[in-house]
């Protein structure tokens, strides 16, 4: 279980005013790309991504006191950057210049594939981090979405297989598959 004190003195030094800054860096970056589905990046996926992270905070043991505001301020930030730099060339050091806080470069950084890290890697770096833990795991529940999931039988192999990665990840991240057993091939 999480020891959520710490996290919340620190949370209160997060303005309202990222969250709309957030809003804005994502919509700019994102300009122009869309999802698997066609649809515009920030409306098909993003939007599904911070819906999903309010539903994990409650699930996850976050005290109702913290859901109120603070916290909750944190993670939607998080879920609104998570893709910024990944999937939106946005360099992580980009989000300091902007002003961001200290908790949310780090959460962003934790769910943020580096170049070359295997897969399996960068889920145990975003477990470590109390905030990328949750974001990630309320991503992969978006991208497993069967509503939003494109099947066609010439990439199916290849969509069972990324379909497959993505129930892992979300186990493991949920603890409920030990690490031994996800780190193998």
């Amino acid at each position: 279980m999480i020891d959520w004190e710490p996290q919340i003195i620190e949370a209160r030094q997060i303005g309202n005013y990222q969250w709309s800054k957030a809003w804005d860096l994502a919509n700019k970056v994102h300009e122009g790309q869309t999802d698997l589905l066609g649809e515009a990046y920030v409306q098909g996926h993003i939007f599904g991504v911070v819906k999903n992270v309010k539903e994990h905070i409650k699930l996850h043991g976050c005290p109702m006191h913290i859901r109120a505001h603070h916290l909750r301020t944190l993670f939607e930030i998080t879920a609104i950057l998570h893709d910024v730099c990944e999937d939106g060339g946005f360099p992580p050091d980009n989000l300091r210049e902007y002003g961001f806080h200290k908790l949310i470069i780090d959460a962003v950084d934790s769910v943020t594939r580096r170049e070359n890290e295997k897969y399996k890697n960068f889920i145990k770096r975003a477990k470590q981090n109390f905030v990328g833990r949750i974001v990630k795991m309320a991503d992969l529940q978006n991208n497993l979405d069967v509503r939003r999931i494109k099947f066609s039988l010439e990439t199916r192999d290849k969509d069972l297989y990324r379909i497959e990665k993505y129930i892992k990840s979300y186990l493991y991240l949920e603890n409920k598959m030990p690490e031994e057993d996800y780190m193998r091939k």
